[in-house]
């Protein structure tokens, strides 16, 4: 579970909850990420929301499928997001339907093998440390369906503390690459994700913007982690 809260003046914005659940399907790796939230995050009111994503890794890529629905307080359906990346056949679509208007918006995209959604981000991440150099790069795609090249690696080791507690992490600093990092560096507050030193490196803070240029720079803390059977 997390938190986020802005960078600056510590307003509390929202709460997120993650379960993950990995399984093996022949030689084939299963993710399933469920996920839940409540709070102020990229609407003007507060809202919920709850998702579903399950990816498929194989040998020759990978296959993502996920749907996430926000509510408004009341419980009203506000929007509908589907995604649909696989890497495999180099092709991807995101759809968005206006709930209350009914208006279905759709984008194409173009999947390589680096391309990494935005939800599984810290996940992909974890496999940082094991890397000859400890960075890699690679092409993000946004929350509104944009591909984004990037660049991740760790910057050193720090100890951080959040309210699940006191970890030893590496401090991993992210930056767009190409005309767009110039851009970026300009206009972006900087990228920065702690995950802990200890496996499975699971991810205990960010600090950098909530969306897109313009967007308020926010503080995302671990709040609370368990194992299974703990």
């Amino acid at each position: 579970e997390y938190r986020a809260h802005d960078g600056r003046g510590g307003e509390d914005l929202w709460r997120h909850e993650w379960r993950i659940e990995r399984h093996t399907q022949g030689e084939d790796t299963i993710l399933r990420v469920q996920q839940k939230g409540h709070g102020r995050r990229g609407h003007p009111t507060r809202t919920a929301w709850v998702g579903d994503l399950q990816v498929t890794l194989r040998r020759d890529g990978s296959r993502l499928s996920s749907r996430r629905e926000l509510h408004d307080t009341l419980g009203a359906l506000l929007e509908v997001e589907e995604r649909e990346l696989d890497s495999t056949t180099g092709a991807g679509r995101v759809t968005i339907v206006d709930a209350p208007s009914g208006r279905t918006s759709l984008r194409g995209i173009r999947v390589t093998r680096t391309a990494i959604d935005l939800e599984m981000l810290p996940l992909e991440l974890r496999l940082l440390p094991a890397g000859d150099d400890q960075r890699m790069r690679f092409a993000l795609v946004t929350e509104e369906g944009k591909v984004v090249g990037m660049e991740a690696r760790i910057v050193g080791q720090e100890k951080v503390e959040v309210p699940a507690g006191a970890f030893d992490c590496y401090r991993i600093d992210l930056r767009a690459t190409g005309a767009l990092g110039v851009v970026a560096g300009l206009l972006l507050p900087k990228i920065s994700m702690w995950h802990t030193v200890a496996a499975p490196h699971f991810w205990v803070k960010y600090r950098g913007p909530a969306g897109g240029v313009g967007s308020r720079e926010i503080l995302r803390e671990l709040t609370r982690f368990e194992r299974q059977g703990e």
